[in-house]
């Protein structure tokens, strides 16, 4: 009984232990995963290396260094796909609502590096092991990967407790992909399989004559098998798995104290004009600002600005719905507290449902503690607030309700009348609020000091009836910015033809634009250009180290005609047929 039962306690503690390591590093800052991937490969070359003289050893001992060989390849391939070293070429979350072979196909986009990876080792090690009399590394990792596999596509087609809690913040996008449903088709095929392979290993481990290596090495197969079965049943009975390896998520620590700034508005009404004013007039006590900021694409322009201003900036993170969207912005603000350090973190969300994922997040239990204080900020588009107002009614009072300090922008585009008219509504709409009328979201530094950050909890009637009616919006409602388009923008451009261009747009030539915006070089510096409510801007910029130029469009026919736009972004470019421009460079523009 002993030759069995040593296999079985020497196989469930090294896949404990070994899960718990890696787990422990996931969650790890950022800054480390560097050594930890150097600490990981060395451990993939010694594994393979302990497969590999085990190969003709035919004896226990070959037994137990084979199978610890195997272990220590399969940490790396989970250590490389967490620190986000090996993944895959997409790593954005799935779409809301995206359903059936598109989903599938993303889903692979976003590990297909990491399924690679466990092919190319798989590979590796069949050519170490099949020629010679022990193939223990090989069954072993053929059954890990088939408990990862299957695992994950019951996780994909949606299971009762996914266990998401061991997926660490930076990883956002594989959330996008797990569903929660009582079972799936998939599962009872994936449990009576393992069980099968698990009933025939056990039989040949305990057969007649069996000598000492096979018992050992089908013994350590048939408790990972067992093992495998078993995490298989955790996916669907609610048990709280995150028990076993406690020790492992520690590593997430608490991270330090910090403020926050909500700043809401439309698109196009200045929040990122006034998060610049609140940087430049108001820095945190030793400088060190975060700006969480929701773009559009990974080509977002917004974020490129703000770092021209020396701010540190991080994309906001999306799970790809609104369902989970809250508990993926308390972990990543758990994780930029730790990372960061920041004594104060600004968030600009795009829109209701990003805004009142940010209020619920800041109620999370999980960041309650870290938070000291929070001011909300509502940016509010003098010229455009009616027709705004008129479009989404309970998305932009979900937003008024919810913010203390109203910063009516633009104010020296409209009329007395027009101003006199949004002052009113304001006040009826939230009439405790405290009103800011501004040119550029320009506050003075002295009424800024003054604005006080109050507790996270402190909600009143109006603001939870706000957060119901922004939540509904957000689920049943398509945002309102529409469609997205965004290109990289390489060569010199002409000025004067680039605003022609965007006098196009502003007239409705590409379609009922929302919003453009883009950095591009001219001869011999740069420009940040931006139409918005029909009106054109073009302003100098400074690039920020390896600047990228591009483009992002924004509204309906954004897409559809994005062809049309791309040919008119082209023709704006510097030609060698006018004796001032330098001869023309080459173009790449990609969508």
């Amino acid at each position: 009984m002993f030759e069995y039962l040593l296999p079985v306690l020497f196989a469930l503690f090294l896949w404990w232990f070994s899960t718990g390591v890696v787990i422990y590093l996931d969650n790890l800052p950022m800054r480390t995963f560097r050594w930890s991937m150097i600490a990981g490969t060395i451990g993939l070359v010694i594994g393979l290396y302990l497969i590999a003289v085990s190969s003709a050893d035919k004896s226990a001992s070959g037994a137990y260094l084979a199978f610890t060989g195997t272990l220590l390849v399969w940490a790396w391939v989970e250590l490389s796909y967490y620190t986000n070293y090996v993944t895959g070429p997409r790593q954005t979350p799935c779409p809301e609502g995206t359903s059936g072979w598109r989903r599938f196909k993303l889903a692979l986009q976003s590990n297909l590096y990491h399924e690679l990876a466990i092919l190319l080792l798989g590979a590796i090690i069949f050519a170490l092991t099949w020629w010679d009399g022990n193939r223990v590394g090989l069954w072993t990792f053929l059954v890990l990967a088939w408990m990862h596999e299957s695992a994950r596509l019951n996780v994909f087609l949606g299971v009762r407790n996914p266990n998401e809690e061991f997926v660490p913040a930076h990883m956002h996008f594989v959330r996008s992909f797990i569903r929660r449903r009582p079972m799936n088709l998939l599962f009872p095929i994936s449990v009576s399989v393992s069980t099968v392979a698990l009933v025939l290993i056990i039989q040949q481990a305990i057969a007649q004559g069996v000598d000492a290596h096979t018992a050992v090495g089908l013994t350590l197969v048939a408790t990972l098998m067992a093992l495998a079965i078993l995490e298989h049943w955790f996916l669907v009975i609610p048990l709280p798995t995150a028990m076993l390896w406690s020790w492992g998520l520690q590593a997430r620590g608490n991270g330090s104290c910090f403020d926050v700034d909500v700043v809401m508005g439309t698109l196009g009404s200045g929040k990122t004009t006034f998060i610049r004013r609140l940087l430049g007039s108001e820095s945190s006590a030793d400088g060190h600002d975060v700006v969480l900021i929701s773009d559009f694409s990974d080509r977002g322009v917004d974020a490129a600005v703000l770092k021209a201003e020396g701010a540190e900036v991080i994309n906001f993170v999306d799970a790809g719905g609104y369902s989970s969207l809250h508990k993926e912005l308390a972990e990543q603000l758990r994780e930029i507290s730790r990372d960061n350090t920041p004594q104060r973190i600004i968030i600009e969300p795009s829109g209701p449902r990003d805004a009142v994922a940010v209020i619920e997040a800041m109620r999370s239990p999980a960041v309650q503690g870290l938070i000291k204080g929070v001011r909300r900020f509502t940016i509010v588009d003098a010229e455009t607030f009616q027709v705004d107002y008129s479009r989404n009614p309970d998305a932009m009072r979900s937003e008024l309700l919810n913010s203390p300090y109203i910063v009516v922008n633009k104010i020296d585009r409209v009329g007395e009348e027009v101003l006199n008219t949004v002052a009113s509504t304001l006040q009826e709409l939230n009439p405790s609020a405290i009103c800011f009328y501004t040119r550029y979201g320009d506050i003075d530094s002295e009424q800024l000091r003054r604005m006080t950050y109050q507790r996270p909890m402190q909600e009143d009637e109006n603001s939870m009836e706000a957060d119901d009616a922004a939540r509904f919006d957000a689920e049943q409602k398509a945002t309102r910015e529409g469609e997205t388009w965004s290109s990289v923008l390489e060569g010199e451009f002409d000025v004067k033809l680039l605003r022609e261009f965007l006098d196009e747009a502003a007239a409705g030539n590409f379609g009922d634009l929302e919003r453009v915006k883009g950095i591009v070089r001219l001869h011999s510096s740069w420009v940040r250009f931006d139409l918005s409510g029909g009106r054109v801007g073009m302003t100098a910029f400074t690039p920020y180290d390896d600047e990228q130029p591009r483009v992002v469009v924004i509204g309906e026919g954004a897409v559809t005609q994005s062809h049309k736009i791309e040919q008119a972004l082209r023709s704006c470019l510097r030609t060698s047929n006018n004796p001032s421009d330098a001869p023309q460079r080459a173009v790449a523009l990609s969508s």
